[in-house]
């Protein structure tokens, strides 16, 4: 009898760890599926992946490229965008008119272009950081986690 109730405990158990695991692979996956969708960046999808990530068990930062909806931006900012979407937003004028725009916005921050560095003038954090992003599955959490931790190391 004794027997009986280990096998089946043994049984339950091992339904419930197969069960647990297939939820959180449809999990993972409708993460995955979320952010092949036309719209991925809106707070709305951002909100969904980050919840299937959490019930996944996935270990996520507050914000996944949470960007500032269109009415919290200021005039600048919003004249900047609407100029990106014209017909001939690649013109000399319409670019140096979105340029203008970005530097009057208050939240402006000039990028800081920095020149190539190379690959054996690098430090070991540096070259370990270019090989993990050259990796064909550079975009897994694991690999990820490891260029954070090197980028950590740099600052």
């Amino acid at each position: 009898m004794k027997k009986v109730i280990i096998a089946l405990s043994f049984i339950v158990a091992t339904t419930n760890i197969a069960s647990a695991q297939s939820d959180m692979s449809v999990h993972k996956n409708a993460a995955t599926a979320l952010t092949f969708t036309e719209n991925n960046s809106s707070p709305t999808n951002q909100h969904a992946i980050q919840q299937h990530l959490s019930q996944a068990g996935i270990n996520i930062e507050k914000n996944i490229h949470s960007g500032t909806a269109f009415s919290q931006l200021d005039s600048h900012e919003k004249a900047a965008i609407a100029l990106s979407f014209t017909q001939n937003n690649t013109s000399p004028t319409t670019l140096s008119s979105i340029q203008s725009h970005l530097e009057k916005s208050k939240n402006f921050k000039p990028n800081q272009a920095k020149s190539a560095t190379l690959f054996a003038d690098m430090n070991e954090h540096e070259k370990a950081i270019v090989m993990l992003n050259l990796n064909k599955n550079s975009s897994s959490e694991y690999i990820q986690n490891e260029i954070k931790n090197h980028l950590k190391a740099l600052n």
